[in-house]
């Protein structure tokens, strides 16, 4: 998984203009080239969190890509939380032309790529997606800037039998303090819908690094015989 990532960021280094993307934890800084950063947490589960997001500007025919792969160790085994054995990647392929010729700007048609392992395997969904601003009410130095909202609707997937639904989120509080996460609804025939959580609050330190809070709930790893809930603590590196 790690390999595909670093292809992808090779690939696409000549790029010349970059923006924030409609990713779950890419911030946009100054420069040009892809959006990278990684990020490495501590959670209370017991085991340690290796991430690394990548995010493209708008290519060729209105195309950008947004990604990630989290890697992950062992769940309640302290003792090799350094151990990496576990493995989520998601990247995703925006089309704009269609909110181009519809005159609705934000509106893309999505294609994501799915990969967990163990036991999860590869899919792909279809689907739409609609991002538009949002004002943050100001409370004294808190808020008073511009933040996004992303709704998403995926019906189909290779598997055949479910979907998503998801919100993705940008909330600025301050100049070095801002909110990010995602909300997914995860639907298949003959289960129960599961969710996904994911809130970052993220806090500036010095020189494109950041401290992270996590918050997460995994429905699909409580599927799964894991506890899919749990907070993390770490640090994030812009480049």
């Amino acid at each position: 998984m790690l390999l595909r990532l670093l292809f992808v960021i090779i690939a696409f280094s000549p790029i010349q203009k970059i923006n924030a993307g409609d990713g779950k934890q890419v911030k946009k800084p100054a420069g040009n080239g892809p959006v990278v950063n990684a990020q490495y947490l501590y959670d209370d589960r017991d085991f340690n969190s290796l991430a690394i997001y990548v995010s493209t500007s708008r290519l060729p025919l209105g195309i950008s890509i947004w990604g990630f792969t989290e890697v992950n160790g062992s769940q309640n085994m302290p003792d090799d939380r350094y151990n990496l054995t576990r493995s989520l990647s998601e990247y995703r392929f925006s089309f704009d032309k269609i909110g181009r010729m519809v005159n609705i700007k934000g509106l893309v048609a999505q294609i994501e790529y799915n990969d967990i392992t163990p036991g999860g395997g590869e899919i792909l969904r279809f689907g739409m997606a609609y991002r538009h601003t949002i004002a943050i009410p100001s409370m004294g130095k808190i808020g008073g800037l511009d933040g996004w909202l992303q709704w998403r609707a995926n019906p189909f997937e290779t598997d055949g039998d479910g979907g998503q639904a998801s919100l993705i989120y940008y909330i600025p509080l301050h100049k070095k303090a801002h909110i990010n996460g995602w909300i997914d609804l995860n639907y298949a025939e003959g289960h129960s819908p599961r969710w996904v959580v994911g809130p970052f609050l993220n806090l500036y330190l010095h020189q494109r690094i950041w401290a992270v809070l996590r918050y997460r709930y995994n429905g699909i790893d409580d599927a799964f015989g894991l506890d899919g809930t749990g907070w993390a603590l770490g640090l994030r590196a812009d480049f």
